[in-house]
C-alpha cells in the first residue's frame, strides 16, 4: 500500500486464483479481486475425483502407465503394435495430481490406446511375468466401460477450463453461460450408473458451491458489456439484471 500511494498508482482490479493467502491479500487492502473460474473449476474436478470408485480406476490407470514408461522392452512391443493397429505411435500419459485434466488425458490416450495393449498381453514373443502384470493393470471390460462415461462427463469441464482461461481475450463475460452450461451437462440421467450418478452429483454440488457468492460485477457483466463501471453497481437497473440473473442461475438446468 506504501509503494501504491508513493507512486500515486490507480487502485488496481485482478484476478487472482483462490488461495487462501492471496483472498486474505485483497481484503486487507480492500481492493478489488475477482477469483479464477477456471482454477474453481479445478478445484471442483479435484474434488470429484477423489470418489472413491473413480480414484480407484485412476491408480490402476497409473499403474499401468507406469510400467510402459519403466520397461523399455514393454514399450518397444507397444510401439510395434500400435504401427500395426493405429499406424502411429502415442506415448501413454502420466497425469500431475495438481492437473486434473492431466487426468482426464490419460484416461482418454489409454482408451485409445486399448487395441495395441491388449495386442502386447497376448504376444507369444513377450514374457508371461510382464504380460501378467499388464493384465493386473489393464482395466477390465466393465472398468473399460465406466473410464469411458467419466471421460464424457469430465471433456466439458475441460472444454470450460479452457475458455476461462483465455490469455489473450476477455473471458469475464463467458464465466455465467459456461457454468451454465456445465449445470446441464451435470443433470442425472435415468440410465446413468451409480458410480456416475456420484460423479455428476459432486460435480454439480461443489461448481454450485463456488459459484454460490460470486461478485455481483461478474454476474451484473454478462447484462452490460459496454461501458460499466463499478459506480453503476447498484443502480436498480443493475440490482434488476443481477436479480434476473440470479434467478437464472438457482433455476435454469
Amino acid at each position: 500500500m506504501a509503494t501504491k500511494n508513493k507512486w500515486n498508482i490507480p487502485t488496481p482490479t485482478a484476478t487472482t486464483d483462490n488461495a487462501a493467502n492471496e483472498i486474505k491479500a485483497f481484503d486487507i487492502l480492500k481492493w478489488q479481486r475477482f477469483g479464477c473460474y477456471g482454477h474453481r473449476i479445478n478445484l471442483a474436478v479435484k474434488t470429484a475425483l477423489g470418489i472413491p470408485e473413480i480414484s480407484k480406476l485412476l491408480g490402476k490407470g497409473r499403474k499401468l502407465v507406469a510400467f510402459f514408461h519403466q520397461s523399455s522392452s514393454a514399450a518397444d512391443f507397444l510401439r510395434d503394435h500400435q504401427l500395426v493397429q493405429l499406424k502411429k505411435t502415442h506415448k501413454l500419459i502420466q497425469d500431475c495430481p495438481t492437473k486434473w485434466n492431466s487426468s482426464l488425458s490419460m484416461l482418454e490416450r489409454l482408451l485409445e490406446q486399448t487395441p495395441p495393449i491388449m495386442a502386447v498381453v497376448h504376444d507369444p514373443k513377450y514374457g508371461k511375468a510382464a504380460t501378467d502384470a499388464i493384465k493386473t493393470y489393464s482395466y477390465n471390460f466393465q472398468e473399460q466401460g465406466l473410464v469411458e462415461k467419466i471421460v464424457e462427463v469430465l471433456k466439458p469441464f475441460e472444454i470450460a477450463t479452457s475458455i476461462l482461461c483465455a490469455e489473450n481475450v476477455p473471458t469475464l463475460l463467458k464465466v455465467i453461460p459456461t457454468l451454465l452450461k456445465l449445470k446441464s451437462f451435470t443433470s442425472v440421467k435415468e440410465d446413468d450408473c451409480p458410480v456416475i450418478k456420484k460423479l455428476k452429483g459432486q460435480l454439480a454440488d461443489q461448481v454450485k458451491k463456488r459459484s454460490k457468492d460470486a461478485d455481483l460485477i461478474l454476474l451484473a457483466s454478462v447484462i452490460n458489456l459496454k461501458g460499466f463501471q463499478t459506480k453503476d453497481l447498484y443502480s436498480s437497473t443493475q440490482m434488476t439484471n443481477y436479480n434476473f440473473l440470479r434467478f437464472v442461475w438457482e433455476n435454469v438446468s
